[in-house]
């Protein structure tokens, strides 16, 4: 038997005549250039995860876990969110301060994923917001390509959601990411600096009502990691 890249189509893009998970991930990577992210993931994944970054005497007012305990419990939610992906699928809402180490932790999960042939794209939330502009306003073919990729792939990755240009058109668009996937049995991973109260107070009751009763939240505390 030749060694395939992808054992499930044989390295022909199809099985029963639908796209393989490998041809939609080719497909991602040409129209939306994720070498950058490739190189991430090469240093930001599970086996990176450095549990003592985390200091042992941090704690938040009214917890009893600190950084590092609650660090070891974010970890192994998110390891088993990755082992029992393909049976459950699932949404992940992760909170925190800056440099707590929330992206890391999405990127540990997307390496997972992509590992094991899942297709994933990511996007901080102003490039978001930029391709939805560019595929309705400008009409470009590669956003309007990439726009429905966006919603066919099997996890997406929204990162530092409240970091964009927030108007009308953007909450239309962020209710659409996340009613979207839920409708095609898809997954989304959104991280924010916002605590559950700054989401409810930012964004539309249609939107935060969606995130609280379809997204399992994961809070990642302690000081700033990257300055550390």
């Amino acid at each position: 038997e030749p060694p395939y890249d992808c054992p499930d189509c044989k390295d022909t893009g199809y099985v029963n005549g639908h796209r393989c998970h490998c041809f939609n991930q080719a497909a991602i990577n040409m129209v939306y250039r994720q070498s950058n992210l490739s190189n991430i993931l090469s240093k930001e994944n599970f086996d990176a995860f450095d549990i003592n970054v985390y200091d042992d005497d941090y704690f938040e007012p009214g917890s009893d876990h600190s950084a590092r305990a609650n660090a070891e419990q974010a970890l192994e939610r998110a390891k088993n969110f990755v082992q029992n992906f393909k049976q459950k699928g699932g949404n992940l809402l992760l909170l925190g301060k800056t440099g707590c180490g929330k992206t890391f932790l999405s990127n540990c999960v997307a390496k997972a994923l992509l590992d094991q042939g899942i297709s994933v794209i990511y996007f901080t939330s102003s490039e978001l917001f930029r391709v939805f502009e560019e595929q309705t306003f400008k009409k470009k073919a590669s956003s309007a390509e990439l726009h429905d990729h966006i919603f066919d792939c099997d996890l997406l990755i929204i990162d530092d959601l409240g970091t964009e240009f927030m108007n009308s058109f953007t909450t239309a668009r962020l209710f659409q990411c996340l009613n979207e996937p839920l409708l095609r049995n898809k997954s989304t991973i959104i991280s924010t600096n916002f605590s559950l109260e700054d989401l409810r107070d930012t964004y539309s009751e249609r939107i935060t009502s969606r995130v609280f009763s379809n997204y399992d939240v994961i809070t990642l505390i302690g000081d700033d990691i990257r300055i550390k």
